[in-house]
């Protein structure tokens, strides 16, 4: 991500530095700031210090590379957006117009991040961690935002940035609503491509029509058109109510919040419908609520097809009151659609970096995080 961020974002903030001193030389190693809202710790998905590690390999990398950004420098303000929609635009607010930025433990080794040994990085612990810094520390202004890292959040700071005329790019930020935005960029596929491969798979199995069941309006909105869209060119009706008044051209079953009753009342429309195939357009929780609803109501044997992208072993968290055995019942036979995440030709050199391939890229990411 830094390294397309190198070709456009600080390409132009060079570009206004340059116009603002005039003829004046740039100091050597002039700083360039970016700010990035990453999930690091909260319970919708905490992956932003797996994100940094990447990040932080390629600035090195970067910053190393005199030819790349000669007389510049690239630094980042992390922040935790706790995969929040709320923390991670509020987040972004302090930064723009308060010039205040909650960076997220600081020159913390990752071993102490557990502080209290429980095997889960957590906001309370890493709160006490952060330090607050200002214009003494993040001057000249960032010239872009890193992420934010999840959707929910980057759906609302998006508009805004754009105003702004702030210059993002998501790793992870994968709503399809996200490309009508044209300072939003990302190195991740959007979700629409999932509907292809879902779709794609319905035919093979032979079947006309699908139920999709989809998460709260706000989050998802965009998937649900893409969705209609695609099945509509392939032929493939959706089946459910018609919600076209809230999600353009979509039909199907929708649980706007995290209840049981929720999912229960979809569990009924489910088994009314009695539809082969339903499709996921949720988080992980609700994906469990409306498995353990459809346990109990009797609807068995359908296939699901949530996103890949969810965390694995999903199906076996003991949230709901349901069994985790009886919630790895329902999911037997689901079809994930994901991305592929690592690039093959390990062998590729990259062009942001020295003297670094992709595999070598991988290699360093994983030594890091003492993993294998």
């Amino acid at each position: 991500a830094l390294s397309i961020l190198v070709a456009g974002l600080v390409a132009a903030a060079v570009k206004a530095e340059a116009a603002v001193a005039g003829a004046v030389a740039a100091p050597l190693r002039q700083r360039i700031w970016l700010t990035a809202i990453q999930p690091f710790t909260g319970g919708g998905w905490d992956a932003g210090i797996s994100m940094r590690v990447g990040a932080e390999i390629m600035l090195e990398e970067i910053n190393s590379l005199s030819s790349l950004l000669p007389g510049y420098e690239l630094h980042i303000a992390w922040q935790d957006g706790r995969c929040d929609a709320k923390v991670g635009y509020e987040i972004f607010l302090e930064n723009e117009y308060d010039q205040h930025y909650q960076v997220f433990a600081p020159g913390v080794p990752i071993n102490e991040l557990d502080s209290n040994g429980d095997s889960t990085i957590s906001t309370n612990e890493t709160l006490v961690m952060g330090q607050t810094w200002n214009t003494s520390l993040v001057a000249p202004g960032p010239v872009g935002l890193l992420g934010p890292g999840c959707s929910g959040a980057a759906l609302r700071v998006a508009p805004v940035a754009f105003k702004a005329r702030l210059s993002m790019i998501s790793n992870s930020a994968t709503r399809p609503g996200l490309s009508n935005f044209p300072n939003f960029f990302r190195t991740i596929i959007p979700d629409t491509k999932f509907n292809a491969a879902w779709l794609a798979m319905i035919e093979l199995l032979g079947q006309t029509s699908v139920v999709a069941v989809i998460g709260e309006t706000e989050n998802w909105a965009s998937m649900g058109t893409a969705l209609a869209r695609e099945a509509f060119e392939r032929n493939i009706e959706l089946k459910g109510f018609v919600m076209s008044e809230m999600i353009d051209g979509f039909t199907g079953l929708q649980i706007s919040y995290d209840s049981s009753t929720a999912a229960q009342d979809t569990a009924v429309e489910l088994l009314r419908l009695k539809e082969r195939i339903v499709i996921l357009l949720m988080f992980e929780l609700r994906n469990r609520l409306l498995l353990c609803e459809n346990y109990k109501v009797g609807f068995l044997n359908a296939v699901y097809m949530p996103f890949g992208w969810l965390q694995h072993g999903w199906w076996m968290e003991s949230d709901t009151e349901c069994s985790a055995q009886q919630i790895s019942y329902m999911a037997t036979g689901f079809i994930a659609a994901s991305a592929l995440l690592w690039r093959r030709d390990a062998d590729a050199a990259l062009s942001c970096a020295a003297n670094m391939s992709a595999g070598d890229l991988r290699q360093a990411w994983l030594d890091r995080q003492l993993t294998t």
